[in-house]
């Protein structure tokens, strides 16, 4: 997953705001007032007076706080840790140390310090332990207790985003209960601020920041795992780096082809610790451009289909009903290089076979039909597109509406109809047409609209 305080806009805001409570009687008169006020009490002007006020709860634990957050750096990242041992035992993230066997802790007072990794949370556990070695008097976060956590509760995070240093953040819990893993917050986390602490008021650590879903959702594992995690570290029971299992498959490479190759989710598979749900990887080499679809179906659970490009990004995902037994994509890929594809199930933790098919595209379009398109005979607005054809080559011509009800013709290179979808009806969003190319050559899919003057945007498909 991998801000500082506005104490003094508050206290201004505070004073502007007291300000225009007397303003409200009305321009000059409120103005008056104000005067007046600063004039008889010129010994505790308004400012003075905010100034006096108690320091917030952020305010009084940042001092006390800060010393003890760390920043750790990899050889391909950075995150946040905690001491919570004088003799230099960090905890962190797993994900922030990924696999690696040691790390470098930068600490509050500048220093550099190079620290092993000595334990990792078994599967799906992101937590992590690092020793920093001839330490005895480092300061810690005391550890609290997250079984009196409620929703409502003021929160506390200090990290470092985006390898900002030491940046404090607030927020409440909204969700919380015993049985839940995680604790959720609106404590807005940044990439760099996995493995800082969640801080109740009395300066605790009542969780470990370890994941965000999109801007809203952040996610703490809670204290009372993390007691668990020591007790097996102190008993030298916890995993090593060296002992842990690796969660993630040896990705299959597989050919661009119409042919589908076989699968089968297992316990041996990939485990997604967010939704305990099993998974394979496959990769498969792209071009900027192409088009392809990406077809995967099974017997036995509804999958889940994600597509990610040469950069690690998401390309494009199908997820669907549990009752639904295939998932595609169909997609124009962005750029040349490996492209994966993760095969999943929307249960958690179901099993099976499956099939999937990496298809190449004759066109795949994303385009309208309106005003400002040719129109028919009837004023129906159309669009052509050129595909290439051989002799015998079995097609598919899909086009999915928005908005309209569609039309397909396909016409050869004379200009002759060989197909077009004569069942379409009043109220269909898609049209297909399923037939052998007579011969080779180039041919003209027409798209178009079943009812003259209706417009509206569509995805053409032709396999």
């Amino acid at each position: 997953m991998m801000a500082s305080s506005r104490l003094h806009q508050v206290r201004e805001y505070c004073v502007r705001f007291a300000a225009s409570g007397l303003v409200s009687i009305g321009a000059a008169s409120g103005l008056l007032l104000l005067a007046e006020a600063i004039a008889t009490t010129p010994q505790q002007p308004l400012v003075q007076q905010a100034a006096a006020q108690t320091p917030s709860v952020g305010e009084q634990l940042f001092p006390q706080i800060r010393p003890a957050i760390v920043e750790i750096k990899t050889s391909d990242g950075q995150g946040s840790g905690v001491l919570i041992r004088a003799d230099g035992l960090v905890l962190t993230n797993a994900h922030v140390v990924d696999g690696e066997r040691t790390a470098k802790v930068m600490l509050h007072d500048g220093r550099s310090l190079e620290a092993e990794v000595v334990a990792v949370g078994e599967q799906c556990a992101d937590l992590a332990l690092l020793k920093i070695p001839s330490q005895t008097n480092l300061p810690t976060v005391p550890l609290g207790s997250s079984t009196a956590v409620r929703p409502g509760q003021n929160v506390y995070v200090i990290g470092n985003p985006r390898g900002l240093s030491a940046s404090f953040k607030e927020g409440a819990v909204s969700r919380y209960e015993p049985s839940d893993r995680d604790i959720q917050t609106t404590v807005p986390l940044d990439p760099g601020d996995s493995g800082s602490p969640l801080l109740n008021q009395a300066g605790q650590m009542i969780g470990l920041n370890t994941r965000i879903i999109g801007r809203a959702l952040s996610f703490s594992i809670p204290v009372e795992t993390i007691k668990g995690f020591l007790d097996r570290y102190d008993a030298g029971k916890a995993l090593t780096v060296a002992a842990l299992p690796s969660t993630r498959p040896t990705a299959q490479k597989i050919a661009v082809a119409p042919a589908p190759v076989t699968g089968r989710l297992t316990p041996n598979s990939g485990l997604i610790c967010s939704d305990r749900s099993y998974y394979n990887l496959y990769e498969f080499e792209g071009k900027a451009g192409q088009a392809v679809m990406l077809w995967m179906e099974s017997e036995t659970f509804a999958p889940y289909l994600s597509l990610f490009g040469p950069d690690g990004k998401l390309v494009a995902e199908d997820v669907n009903q549990p009752q639904d037994q295939w998932a595609v994509i169909r997609q124009q890929l962005p750029r040349n290089g490996t492209y994966r594809i993760v095969t999943n199930s929307v249960v958690s933790q179901v099993t099976g076979a499956y099939k999937l098919t990496v298809a190449p595209l004759l066109l795949l379009r994303d385009s309208s039909v309106g005003p400002g398109n040719s129109t028919l005979k009837n004023g129906s607005f159309y669009q052509l597109y050129t595909i290439p054809g051989q002799s015998n080559q079995e097609v598919r011509v899909s086009v999915f509406a928005n908005g309209f009800t569609p039309y397909l013709l396909l016409v050869n290179a004379d200009g002759k109809v060989i197909a077009k979808t004569d069942k379409v009806k009043p109220g269909d969003d898609v049209a297909t047409l399923k037939l052998r190319l007579p011969r080779g050559g180039q041919y003209r899919v027409l798209v178009s609209t079943l009812k003259p003057g209706d417009q509206g945007d569509f995805r053409l498909v032709v396999r």
